[in-house]
């Protein structure tokens, strides 16, 4: 009898443990569209993938889903005719311990995502850093369309690709200033979590601010799964500051032979994280190349280390983007397993372009070098 109450206990609070919800969502007006479709992000293939289609009758659509552990983001999207995805009618949302009400006129565009706390704070949190997005698009879009106007002698210049930089530069730290202020703001919020986990794309606060702005978060979600996973990069990210030992990395170059770090000791090395899909990283090609000619014969190479994958055509994307950018003068390097390679995980290498310098004892002495960044670090090692 025993048993078979703890049986039912087992059952009981398995079944509890399993939280069942709805999204429920209504157009309020005339509507052309007879399905939406629910998207998730998937970690394995890197992108958003659809995981779900609800028919719309009488303007109406529901969703049934499972809560696991914590909220997750997703997407409700259109499609057209021709079953193409509506870029600019989508809406972001979490699926979280609550049913979700969405309502809407005519797209996405216009929605209202109700009867959600994570939602609500979501929506607090994107009015409060929009202001910011949207200085951060212009001024980008300043550049581009300067760039195209000026002399082109002036946009060569290292000066105009300095004063570009620090105007980009200064546009994100509004933006994480504020990503800041509503983590500091809401300690309690999982969206808090999800921010400090974009914050966390700019590699230099992971150290000292990343820790800070993690302790403050409320235990419960320190100890959610992503809470556990930003704990693991921060403690990772400490054994990756300046003034410590690179990680190994051994590692087999275009021709298959085994490169190793090792081999570089008495030289300054640069090692490089890119991609031939990684637009920004291609754009450094110029850069790396015109420091490699100055600089090789006084003690300074290059390492470039790849993230394409053998199952998407890596190894044909990676040698021709070598070819076309002229980086075969130094050494290339990759295992094609992406973000699973054992040097992409020890480098906590989570966006491209990255780099780290290292000097000849095989010491961290500075990371990120962009651009004009890299020459600067180069002439104040070198003297010219």
């Amino acid at each position: 009898m025993k048993r078979i109450f703890a049986l039912i206990v087992f059952v009981f609070v398995s079944k509890m443990a399993v939280l069942s919800q709805t999204i429920t969502g209504k157009f309020e007006g005339p509507v052309s569209y007879d399905k939406v479709y629910l998207y998730q992000y998937s970690f394995l293939d890197h992108k958003l993938v659809s995981i779900d289609s609800a028919s719309v009758i009488d303007g109406k659509y529901k969703f049934d889903f499972v809560y696991g552990k914590e909220p997750t983001s997703s997407f409700l999207r259109l499609k057209n005719e021709k079953d193409e995805i509506l870029w600019k009618h989508q809406i972001e949302l979490y699926l979280s311990k609550d049913s979700i009400l969405v309502l809407t006129t005519d797209s996405f565009n216009n929605a209202r995502v109700l009867n959600s706390v994570t939602n609500y704070e979501y929506a607090l949190f994107n009015e409060m850093i929009e202001p910011a997005l949207k200085y951060q698009y212009s001024i980008g879009d300043k550049i581009v369309r300067s760039h195209k106007t000026i002399p082109k002698e002036i946009a060569a210049s290292k000066e105009y690709e300095q004063f570009a930089m620090k105007r980009r530069n200064d546009s994100r730290k509004e933006l994480f200033r504020r990503y800041e202020d509503f983590i500091k703001d809401n300690p309690g919020s999982w969206i808090s979590l999800y921010a400090l986990r974009r914050r966390m794309l700019d590699m230099d606060m992971l150290v000292g601010p990343g820790r800070e702005l993690f302790s403050l978060l409320d235990e419960h979600l320190k100890q959610s799964p992503t809470g556990k996973k930003i704990a693991s990069r921060l403690d990772n990210q400490h054994k990756l500051q300046i003034g410590l030992a690179a990680p190994a990395i051994r590692l087999p170059n275009t021709k298959g032979q085994m490169i190793d770090l090792k081999d570089y000791r008495k030289k300054y090395v640069l090692l490089e994280f890119w991609s031939s899909g990684c637009g920004g990283c291609r754009m450094e090609s110029p850069h790396l190349r015109s420091a490699f000619e100055k600089y090789k014969s006084k003690g300074f190479d290059i390492l470039s280390i790849s993230l394409d994958e053998d199952r998407f055509d890596g190894r044909n994307r990676w040698l021709k983007a070598i070819e076309k950018d002229g980086t075969d003068l130094w050494q290339q390097v990759s295992d094609l397993k992406g973000s699973k390679s054992p040097a992409i995980i020890s480098y906590d290498i989570q966006v491209i372009p990255q780099n780290y310098l290292v000097d000849p004892d095989g010491i961290i002495i500075a990371r990120n070098l962009r651009g004009a960044a890299l020459h600067k670090k180069l002439r104040e090692l070198f003297g010219f």
